[in-house]
């Protein structure tokens, strides 16, 4: 597993690309804030080959992925499901529906074993009231991803 410090980065790999992109994100906050963020979230361990995220579910939670590799699938024709991502250990998952409150829009299932902390919208209200400074670093972060997966998907389109 990593150490808290090791997290501090994104790698989404889209399997389209045949090749991992990183954004680094969350580089200088400190093991104490990795450890208000744990303290806030609950941990959550997985299997290969578990559901983590079930599409169509109402849960606005957000998924910080400590330790292992969750594929990502949509709904594809014939009932089968199309992998349209991979998310690697130091990324994070969840976060439209952490935004929009609307149903899960894809299923988020485990590749290898490992574990996730999944911080709640009422883990991070409690996080921004003691420590805001932390939760406005997280939703810039979170930011980030969105944008840089808005762009990717973007330019797939294009």
């Amino acid at each position: 597993a990593r150490a808290a410090r090791g997290m501090a980065f994104f790698d989404y790999a889209a399997d389209q690309a045949g090749a991992a992109e990183r954004l680094e994100i969350l580089l200088n906050i400190a093991d104490s804030d990795w450890e208000a963020i744990a303290e806030a979230a609950q941990n959550i361990a997985f299997r290969a080959g578990d559901t983590i995220v079930n599409a169509g579910n109402a849960d606005t939670s957000i998924y910080i992925l400590v330790e292992g590799k969750v594929e990502v699938l949509r709904a594809a024709s014939f009932g089968r499901e199309k992998r349209v991502a991979t998310i690697d250990e130091g990324s994070l998952f969840g976060e439209l529906a952490f935004f929009d409150a609307q149903p899960r829009s894809a299923n988020i299932r485990a590749l290898t074993n490992g574990h996730a902390l999944r911080l709640s919208r009422q883990g991070f209200d409690r996080l921004s009231q003691q420590q805001p400074h932390l939760a406005r670093e997280l939703l810039l972060e979170i930011g980030k991803v969105l944008a840089y997966r808005y762009r990717k998907a973007s330019s797939a389109i294009l």
